[in-house]
């Protein structure tokens, strides 16, 4: 087994300079998974397939989609990540009435006008098992948007403070990062199927690269005056979430570049 390394420079700008990469709606469901490359596989047919995997998802489901993500900072730079994605948690319980891969009449239905078929040769492990995450307060939240840079970062909370905490983050916390930042969002999702359940993910969203780099031009080095200036605005909001985390939080995380 290796991991899962980079494409040439040239093959992914390619790639990504014919995606369109304009903001669009965070889903409320994302099915998460961290991927490693059997040993042998070429990585332009592992991207393929996944590609042609997102494609026939949207075009032949209601609400169900993909994404691709290749690590750009953080622990996992340079490798992959899945994230399949339901519009609606009601539209993940369609498909998916239980957490187990049984045999679902209504998912079988979407398999069954797929335009392509899997490679004989197995392509990938996962890391890690499945979690779905949930976002939270999703009703609550006016647009919420995915950009081209995805940040991750997994937390726990501890019991006693979970239900404050996910009444702050869905009142005050989402709505102070997309009102007040340009071109960042804040979102907190929770494990709501698979290995984590109960636990908590905050992603960060940058609507383009060069905005994550405007911000943080160095990986954990300083933010930029640009970047700071904004955050005044939301600082106490921007602490009262700090004082729920563990303190290593900033450096565990990975930038994900969405690649398709």
């Amino acid at each position: 087994m290796k991991r899962l390394v980079s494409l040439s420079g040239l093959i992914l700008l390619m790639i990504i300079q014919n995606q369109n990469l304009n903001a669009q709606f965070l889903p409320e469901v994302v099915s998460i998974r961290e991927l490693e490359m059997c040993e042998g596989v070429n990585e332009i047919i592992l991207l393929n397939y996944y590609n042609q995997w997102c494609d026939n998802i949207a075009a032949h489901s209601k609400g169900a989609g993909g994404w691709v993500m290749k690590g750009d900072r953080g622990e996992r730079n340079g490798e992959y990540i899945f994230a399949w994605t339901f519009d609606f948690k009601t539209t993940r319980d369609y498909y998916f009435p239980a957490s187990d891969w049984s045999n679902y009449p209504q998912w079988n239905a979407v398999l069954n006008r797929f335009q392509f078929h899997a490679p004989e040769q197995k392509l990938v492990e996962t890391v890690i098992p499945f979690t779905d995450y949930v976002v939270l307060g999703f009703s609550k939240i006016i647009a919420p948007v995915i950009g081209e840079i995805i940040a991750v970062r997994y937390f726990d909370i501890e019991p006693s403070l979970q239900k404050e905490f996910e009444t702050f983050v869905e009142n005050e916390f989402h709505q102070a990062y997309q009102e007040n930042i340009d071109g960042f969002y804040n979102y907190v999702l929770k494990g709501n199927r698979g290995a984590k359940i109960g636990s908590y993910m905050l992603i960060t969203v940058f609507d383009s690269a060069d905005r994550r780099d405007q911000y943080f031009p160095v990986p954990l080095g300083p933010a930029s005056d640009a970047f700071y200036q904004q955050w005044l605005n939301i600082e106490g909001t921007s602490r009262k979430f700090d004082s729920y985390l563990p303190e290593s939080l900033d450096h565990q995380y990975t930038d994900y570049i969405v690649v398709y």
